[in-house]
Formats: structure tokens, sequence, C-alpha cells
């Protein structure tokens, strides 16, 4: 807010916020001052995103799809020992939802659009925050299923299953090794894959493209109103 204030373009990590209240007053803040303000997805902002888009509609009618993000945290331990890190204090709204959670979230709103309803389970620690969740979107003739944590270790590669083939995704922060009917399609070449992220926020800056802007826009705020309707819930 104090950047917008001064007349900046922001560029802020994800998430950008956790509810929408917070969404809307930075977002009205921005628009009040024709600025820009961007969440650093740097998955839903590289060149394999666009191709991933695009192979969707190759493996015919889509009836499943499984996307997770399960990585032990470096904290955790610091946590067992009896330390309070940030990403697992309440205080600073740590937690698996809103550190991982976002990632596949946001690809799988950004893929598949709208869902008709969703269920959600989590498991919290001792202080109440949540150490890992698994989210099931309900879509018109298939499901997304979500999982992620911070204090387990995942393997298995992400799927996108149609009725006529499949698409591997390695991991989803990254989108990294795509692989469709056995034939991989990755087009990230450059190791710091944020670079592209950076090159689209400064395009739109520059050339003031408010569809691009207001595509990305959308994608955050239906990722924020799903996050905010999950911390919602009753145990």
């Amino acid at each position: 807010m104090q950047m917008l204030k001064a007349g900046k373009h922001v560029i802020c990590e994800k998430p950008i916020v956790t509810n929408l209240k917070d969404f809307n007053d930075i977002y009205q803040q921005a628009d009040r001052h024709n600025l820009f303000l961007f969440e650093a997805f740097r998955h839903i902002n590289s060149p394999n995103y666009t191709l991933l888009k695009e192979k969707l509609f190759e493996v015919g009618k889509i009836r499943l799809a499984h996307l997770g993000f399960s990585q032990y945290s470096s904290k955790y331990d610091a946590y067992k020992r009896g330390e309070n890190p940030n990403v697992f204090n309440l205080e600073y709204e740590g937690g698996a939802l809103n550190d991982l959670g976002v990632y596949p979230i946001a690809l799988a709103l950004g893929l598949f659009g709208d869902y008709k309803s969703f269920t959600y389970k989590k498991i919290k620690l001792e202080n109440g925050v949540d150490a890992l969740g698994c989210l099931t979107l309900e879509y018109e003739g298939f499901l997304c299923q979500i999982s992620f944590s911070k204090v387990c270790q995942g393997y298995i590669k992400n799927e996108i299953l149609g009725e006529e083939g499949a698409i591997l995704i390695d991991g989803v922060s990254t989108l990294s090794g795509l692989n469709i009917k056995g034939k991989s399609f990755d087009q990230n070449i450059n190791k710091n894959d944020m670079v592209y992220e950076m090159r689209k926020f400064i395009n739109i800056i520059q050339n003031r493209n408010q569809e691009e802007y207001k595509a990305l826009r959308d994608i955050s705020y239906k990722t924020c109103k799903l996050i905010d309707s999950l911390h919602q819930l009753v145990d």
C-alpha cells in the first residue's frame, strides 16, 4: 500500500494477500492511481503455462486431475524443537495452504476456470497452523484433486487425465517436465524461470496491456477468493 500510494507499480510475491477484503483494498488503491499490481506467480507466467493450456485439448474430454505440492519445510525441524518460525506461525499467516497450496490452486483455476463446488480437509499442528490439506474441485464432468503439505516430501508426478491421453507435470510451481502421451513438450529454457514473469510484467507496463493484465488479475482474484473460503471453513 505504501508503494502504491507513492505512485509505484508493484510486484508482490505470492500469496499477495490471503483474504478478499485485503485483495479489494490493494487493487482499488492501484486502480485509483492507474498503477499495475502483480502477483508473482512464476508458473502462471511461464511459456510452459501457455503450452499446457493449448495441449489440454489433445487428451480428449478431461475426467480427472491430480495437482499437488508437498515439500518438507526447511523450517519444520525448528518448529519441532519448539521454535516459532514464520511459516508455521499463525501471526504471520503461515501454513501449507498459504505457502504451497496457492500454486496448484492458481494453476487449476487458470487452466479449468470456475468450479461448481469443493470439498476440503486439512490436518493442523498443535499451534493451529495447517500442516497439509486435500482439496477437491468439482467441474462439469470431472474432478480436480489438489494436495499440499509442509511436513512431508512428495515425489509423484502431477497428472491431467483425459479420455484420449494424459498430461504429466513434474512440478506445479515451475511447470517443469511437461509430457503428453509419452512426448516431452517442455519449453522453459532458462534455469532462472522467474525471468519470464519479469518480462511479461515489463511488457504489460510499457504497453499498458490491460487485457493481459486483467487475465492475470482474474487468476489472482479467484485464487484469493477460494483460499479465503477455505480459511473460513469451520473445523
